[in-house]
């Protein structure tokens, strides 16, 4: 059968559309209902073939199955009598009947994209969406080809809700394992393995740092009690352990058991916070860390990033900074003073004093380190070549 109107160039429209896609953020307010709430959409319009597609934003938590095509793509009619079937007429359709025997076009009313603009409320399937935003293409669209500019309506969709939080209870030590144990038979129904970091483990084994370190308490006998500390840098575990002493009256040997412990602010103790002159907190007992073998700090000199005090360079360059308006005459003439022989090395504690001298109180992990740079060479010789640290300056 013929027909006198001829239909649109879909073809033509298809070429130059192509993959072009408008972009609109909607709203649904449902919350005069019970159980509604404001809900978020997305809708495409396609403009080679005038097709519409809505999805639902998915939302973490949002007691909803995850079914993001809310409307399957087509066209999108404007009321009821445009979904009337249009292939062949019949006694129920209310469009007009052209001579081909089919439904009149100009009578089926379709959304087209001159329908959509932000801030406008269209009306689909019976719900009323508000439409609040685009992309940046559809903006850029609706200026070059209609001159419109749109700018977005900010929406809260999600309320900041303050949920109750499951306080986890302390870890007690008279229980068998560690803390991360307990923790796993509290957070999950069965119990998981802790995670460790083996990375770490296979880096660091059995590298462990050595200190010296004094118990600081107001009991009389606790005054020449020492323990050894260690820490083992490979899963951050600390022990203690003190050396038995005749005459003392205290039985030595283990004080504490390796584990991960906790700091005084809630943290877990870590390796940058191990150094000589460091005061730790292991249970409410103070210790302060006063020697450190060789191994420790050679191994705190080659990770320096984490201990800047064992770093040289830096050191320098902060007692530097210090040593102006003539202060660094002042120390020459101190360490001349106590470098009774003249043979450019002092002692230890010569160089020590020395800086006092000036009002040069260094951290005691800062002193070794300088001491170790400017070191006279001499194994057997506890002294310092002052000629070499004054020409560093």
């Amino acid at each position: 059968a013929s027909t006198t109107q001829l239909g649109a160039d879909k073809l033509g429209k298809f070429l130059r559309h192509d993959r072009q896609v408008l972009r609109f953020y909607l709203a649904w307010d449902d919350r005069t209902s019970m159980y509604g709430e404001l809900r978020p959409f997305i809708l495409h319009y396609y403009l080679a073939d005038d097709e519409v597609e809505i999805l639902e934003v998915k939302r973490a938590n949002s007691g909803r199955d995850p079914f993001p095509a809310f409307l399957k793509k087509g066209k999108l009619a404007k009321d009821i009598e445009t979904l009337v079937r249009t292939d062949a007429p019949t006694t129920h359709t209310t469009q007009l009947i052209d001579r081909s025997g089919k439904v009149d076009p100009d009578s089926l009313h379709y959304f087209s994209e001159t329908d959509f603009a932000v801030g406008k409320e269209v009306h689909i399937q019976g719900i009323t969406f508000l439409i609040h935003g685009c992309d940046a293409y559809t903006r850029d669209y609706y200026m070059r080809v209609y001159g419109l500019e749109f700018e977005d309506i900010p929406i809260q969709f999600d309320h900041t809700v303050v949920r109750p939080q499951v306080e986890i209870p302390p870890h007690y030590q008279g229980h068998p394992g560690t803390e991360e144990d307990s923790l796993g038979s509290f957070l999950y129904l069965t119990p998981k393995v802790p995670k460790k970091n083996h990375a770490r483990m296979m880096e660091y084994d059995q590298k462990v740092f050595r200190f010296m370190g004094r118990l600081v308490s107001d009991a009389v006998e606790d005054g020449d009690r020492v323990f050894v500390i260690k820490y083992h840098l490979a899963d951050d575990t600390v022990s203690v352990f003190e050396p038995p002493a005749r005459n003392s009256g205290i039985v030595g040997g283990k004080f504490l058991e390796r584990s991960r412990l906790r700091k005084p602010d809630g943290g877990w103790y870590l390796q940058s916070d191990f150094f000589v002159g460091a005061q730790v907190v292991f249970y409410t007992h103070k210790f302060i860390l006063y020697q450190a073998d060789e191994y420790t700090l050679a191994l705190m000199e080659e990770e320096r990033h984490l201990h800047p005090m064992s770093d040289a360079d830096y050191v320098m360059q902060q007692l530097g900074a210090s040593l102006r308006d003539g202060k660094k005459e002042e120390l020459a003439a101190k360490l001349s003073e106590v470098d009774s022989d003249s043979s450019g090395f002092v002692s230890y504690d010569a160089f020590q004093r020395a800086l006092k001298g000036v009002s040069l109180e260094l951290q005691d992990q800062a002193l070794i380190t300088l001491m170790r740079k400017f070191h006279s060479g001499d194994a057997n010789s506890h002294t310092v070549n002052a000629a070499e640290f004054l020409g560093s300056l």
